[in-house]
């Protein structure tokens, strides 16, 4: 059985993650409009961690950013023409969107500390993205094609990669390390989406 606190979660219609109430309503009340079907066709980018070695010979860090950029377009474009047109079309692309995110999250989270250089990995990282992965649920939780699998795979993915990063600022970095700040960015976003969950209070 779920944790009360998480029935309730997916029980709302608008987490309100990263959005006020009064954005959402005035975002339904302006469902109109033409919207740009290209989006709904464009594959979605991903692509492997690079060892650092061949990182620092090749340099691909405009790939990867460029790369990364489109999916950050695709997820928000979709997920915004769901929540001002209802076309649930684009609510069912933008969910596509964000299980790549997550499931990236899952496959290379722990290469981190493994000789993959940083940058190849967080660039295309949903810890980067906090703000935009919260910003789409927001805009496509009312919508059908959200199971209750992929709530509970959002949420505890969300969940799993703060504590993740709270460990990791605990016991595996040093002062100089980039990742260290940006870690402290990430735990203060999820805790702020996530507040009033008991597991966010250590954070």
């Amino acid at each position: 059985r779920l944790p009360s606190h998480i029935e309730l979660f997916l029980e709302r219609e608008t987490p309100c993650l990263f959005s006020s109430p009064e954005r959402v309503a005035r975002a339904r009340a302006r469902r109109e409009g033409e919207w740009d079907p290209a989006w709904l066709e464009t594959p979605i980018p991903e692509w492997t961690p690079i060892p650092r070695a061949l990182y620092h010979e090749q340099q691909p860090g405009r790939e990867v950013n460029e790369k990364n950029g489109l999916r950050q377009q695709q997820l928000g474009n979709c997920s915004r023409t769901y929540e001002q047109t209802g076309d649930e079309r684009f609510a069912a692309r933008a969910r596509e969107v964000l299980l790549t995110a997550l499931a990236h999250y899952d496959r290379y989270q722990t290469v981190r500390f493994k000789g993959i250089d940083w940058k190849a990995v967080t660039y295309q990282d949903p810890a980067y993205a906090i703000q935009s992965l919260t910003r789409a649920y927001d805009q496509i939780a009312s919508s059908a094609c959200l199971t209750v699998h992929d709530r509970l795979r959002f949420v505890f993915g969300l969940l799993d990669l703060g504590e993740f990063q709270c460990d990791a600022l605990r016991d595996r970095f040093v002062a100089r390390e980039n990742w260290a700040a940006n870690s402290v960015a990430e735990i203060a976003m999820l805790a702020l989406c996530f507040r009033g969950f008991p597991e966010t209070r250590r954070w």
